[in-house]
């Protein structure tokens, strides 16, 4: 009998060996310490595993970027396994191990990402209007070397070539629209058909010091931005540093090429791991309607989304005028997914009715529309203007500057705004130090001047770069605002430009209100038209801002805040308001009638995109803000040292 048991356990035990599929793998590991080391030993043991027990489908797409990012799930797919070596290696420390493999979840996991990724390219990129000339083949080295470096991996990405021959069309595509670099980035990877983005936002170098300062160590740092293009989801920031050097090295491509030697790993593994992530939670998509149905109607689409178990994630409506957007996860193959929409869409009455069909599926983003609708884009300039006529002055200008001009007073108003109170502003160096000025891509002063007069500005919020006419100077890069959107107060403002600790930054010296604007209600809202200055200081108005757009807060007695059903609504109407930039219209409405805490306030700011506009939230929200005294804290929402600077001036009037 005990026997009998003994052959059945041992039965049970060559069945489940069979079932599990072990393979047993030999790999090393490297890593800054033990437990690094021996992560990445126990990944290339489940990358070796793959190699093996998937040869016969290594024709798959995309086969290394599965492979990769089943690798990032180790403790799904390692049974056991024992370290064989382990020593220092320089900085590093080296694990060898040897690990019994688990193919058969592997096999399902790796058959489930391949229906999910699909057709996935890489694209590497820079945004041509941040950088200067002078730095245009550094940023190309860059590109180069991280197309290298997936060529090695066998990824699929885009070549430099192409990417160049794309960056007219897309900067014209958006024209002066865009600030955040990230729509760039994404209307050009759109064109490109790239999926995934790799952002290319800086190259610096870090200098210390060591032994009193008698000698002196510099390193090359690559500052990079990671991005899943189908959903717009920002994967992470990361910082690419080169090895430390002897000397007060100027940034050079072998320092470059340094830099992304040691840390292309770690950069892939941003995706690797997000890929890898599709595995438990299923594949993210963006499904877009326009002109589809009001949010109603979308929502009783999502209801029957929810109730399918291949759908999941947080399937949150966004929606605006004609237009909707959902995100959510997806077990199977995106055309599946599109069918699968389609079926439920005829379901609701109102969709059904349009005969909804696929515009567009582009990777994990797929639009919807009713059939004979053609969705609107922005249509390339039929003639190409020549960037270089909106960009930085060349090489050769800044070695030969022309007689100083002490000051240039100009305009970049056009002609459809000559109605138009103009703000406008005038920058100047503490140290005379000679400068070009850059606004909304236009130069100001054909000559370097120490300063520089803009009378008007037909813009509300200019895009300003300082370029300094000695080229060993970091150039500048903020944003100026002329016009307040809460009470039409136009401004004309001075700005300094200072150095501390070897860094220029623009800072604001004084500040005059010159008018204001109001609604032309008898033109239906569709120009502004400006109250005279004599008007505006001595307090009378040609018109005033219908009840329906005021800024102005009524002040309540909050004991309680808005409860968290009540909260997430308003959000979401925020987050769809800001789409046709009326947030702050929603955001008074919801602040008349309720008392918010500060982490909510910090959500409600979080809405909008642009400093500007997040001032704007901040203030609308402080009124009604049950933590007054901890806003303060609210100082990180905003990127520039000059709206940090308004809204502590902010504070301070309410003190």
């Amino acid at each position: 009998m005990k026997k009998l048991f003994t052959l059945l356990l041992l039965s049970f035990a060559m069945l489940a060996s069979n079932a599990q599929e072990i393979k047993t793998v030999e790999a090393k590991g490297l890593g800054v310490g033990r437990n690094d080391a021996l992560q990445d030993a126990l990944r290339n043991a489940v990358s070796q595993a793959v190699g093996v027990a998937l040869s016969s489908q290594t024709s798959v797409e995309n086969f290394m970027v599965i492979s990769d990012a089943i690798a990032t799930n180790t403790q799904g797919y390692i049974k056991s396994y024992t370290i064989v070596s382990e020593k220092q290696n320089g900085e590093n420390y080296e694990v060898a191990v040897k690990a019994d493999v688990t193919t058969t979840p592997l096999k399902a996991d790796f058959n489930l990402l391949a229906k999910g990724v699909g057709g996935v390219r890489f694209l590497a990129m820079y945004d041509l209007r941040s950088i200067n000339n002078s730095e245009k083949s550094d940023y190309d080295f860059v590109l180069d070397q991280i197309n290298k470096y997936f060529a090695s991996k066998k990824y699929r990405y885009i070549d430099r070539t192409r990417f160049a021959s794309l960056q007219r069309e897309t900067l014209l595509m958006l024209g002066d629209q865009d600030t955040s670099g990230v729509s760039y980035a994404q209307q050009l990877a759109l064109l490109a058909d790239a999926q995934f983005l790799i952002l290319i936002k800086n190259i610096r170098k870090e200098t210390i010091s060591e032994q009193f300062d008698t000698r002196i160590k510099s390193r090359v740092i690559v500052d990079a931005i990671t991005l899943d293009n189908c959903t717009g989801e920002g994967l992470g920031s990361i910082s690419l540093q080169g090895n430390w050097q002897e000397g007060n090295n100027n940034v050079n491509q072998p320092g470059i090429a340094s830099a992304l030697q040691s840390d292309m790993d770690s950069l892939l593994n941003t995706f690797s791991a997000y890929i890898g992530g599709w595995i438990n939670n299923g594949t993210p998509f963006e499904i877009r309607f326009y002109s589809s149905g009001t949010y109603r109607d979308l929502r009783d689409l999502r209801t029957k989304l929810k109730q399918d178990p291949a759908f999941g994630g947080d399937l949150e409506i966004v929606s605006a005028s004609e237009f909707t957007k959902i995100n959510c996860t997806y077990k199977k193959k995106a055309d599946e997914m599109a069918d699968k929409i389609l079926d439920y869409a005829d379901q609701v009455p109102t969709l059904k009715d349009k005969k909804l069909d696929v515009k567009l599926i582009y990777g994990r983003q797929i639009s919807f529309a009713p059939q004979g609708t053609e969705i609107k884009k922005t249509k390339v300039a039929t003639v190409l203007k020549e960037h270089d006529a909106k960009s930085q002055p060349t090489t050769e200008q800044k070695e030969k500057p022309k007689e100083e001009t002490t000051q240039t007073s100009t305009s970049t108003t056009s002609n459809s705004d000559e109605k138009k109170l103009q703000g406008g502003f005038t920058i100047f160096t503490e140290a005379g130090e000679k400068f070009w000025l850059i606004v909304n891509g236009s130069k100001i002063n054909e000559n370097p001047a120490a300063k520089v007069v803009l009378d008007k500005c037909n813009e509300d919020g200019a895009k300003v770069k300082i370029l300094f006419a000695d080229s060993k100077l970091k150039p500048i890069d903020d944003k100026l605002t002329v016009f307040s959107f809460m009470t039409g107060e136009v401004y004309k403002n001075t700005y300094v430009i200072k150095k501390k600790k070897d860094k220029y930054s623009i800072k604001m010296v004084t500040t005059t209100v010159i008018g204001r604007r109001f609604k032309d209600e008898n033109n239906n809202g569709k120009n502004d038209y400006i109250e005279e200055e004599e008007n505006f200081k001595a307090g009378t108005k040609t018109n005033t801002t219908s009840s329906e757009n005021s800024t102005t807060i009524q002040t309540l007695n909050c004991t309680t805040t808005m409860p968290d059903a009540d909260f997430q609504e308003a959000l979401a109407q925020l987050k769809s308001a800001s789409m046709d930039r009326s947030f702050t219209k929603v955001a008074c409405n919801i602040m008349n009638n309720n008392c918010v805490s500060l982490n909510q306030a910090k959500n409600i700011i979080a809405c909008a995109s642009f400093d500007d506009d997040k001032l704007q939230l901040a203030q609308i929200v402080y009124t009604n803000c049950t933590e007054k005294n901890k806003y303060y804290l609210l100082n990180d929402q905003f990127t520039f040292p000059s709206t940090k600077e308004k809204f502590n001036s902010f504070l301070l009037s309410k003190k």
